[in-house]
């Protein structure tokens, strides 16, 4: 099974590691750096509750399809962000011409048809297909965080015919 997290091209920030705004599907994956998906909370953030929201999506670079792909959030930083997940009603499509929708900016809520939460239904990725989702950072208490995280877990059954 082969499955792919690519970052969405949308960006009105200009950071590599904040530019996940929706769009089309670009051809790098996500950025490993410090920060990974956002950038650091500030104590200012954290006092208002700045809430932050990305792009991400599943491309199955395989040659079978991957049937039952689900995203969970496996585990986060407790007295850190909280992250949820939600997506919307869009069908799996080509990666060239999948658009998962733009949002203005960082602070956008985008249109989600599911409910924002920590375990989330993809449904089947053929060979060539991508999906999206989307993530809801909330930063919380009075002050940054260091060394916040969030890790995510993706998996399918291949089917191999």
């Amino acid at each position: 099974m082969s499955l792919a997290i690519r970052s969405s091209s949308a960006s009105s920030l200009g950071s590599p590691t904040s530019t996940s705004l929706g769009g089309y599907a670009s051809n790098a994956a996500p950025s490993g750096s410090t920060n990974g998906f956002y950038d650091a909370i500030t104590t200012a953030d954290a006092d208002a509750h700045d809430v932050e929201y990305r792009c991400l999506l599943i491309y199955n670079d395989g040659v079978y399809a991957v049937d039952s792909v689900t995203v969970a959030i496996i585990n986060q930083l407790s007295g850190g962000a909280t992250i949820a997940i939600a997506t919307n009603a869009a069908s799996a499509a080509a990666v060239a011409s999948y658009n998962s929708g733009t949002i203005a900016n960082e602070n956008t809520a985008p249109t989600v048809t599911t409910s924002w939460g920590t375990s989330l239904s993809i449904g089947t990725l053929n060979a060539g297909q991508v999906r999206h989702f989307w993530l809801r950072r909330t930063a919380l208490g009075d002050k940054a965080v260091s060394g916040d995280y969030v890790n995510l877990r993706i998996t399918g059954t291949e089917n191999i015919p």
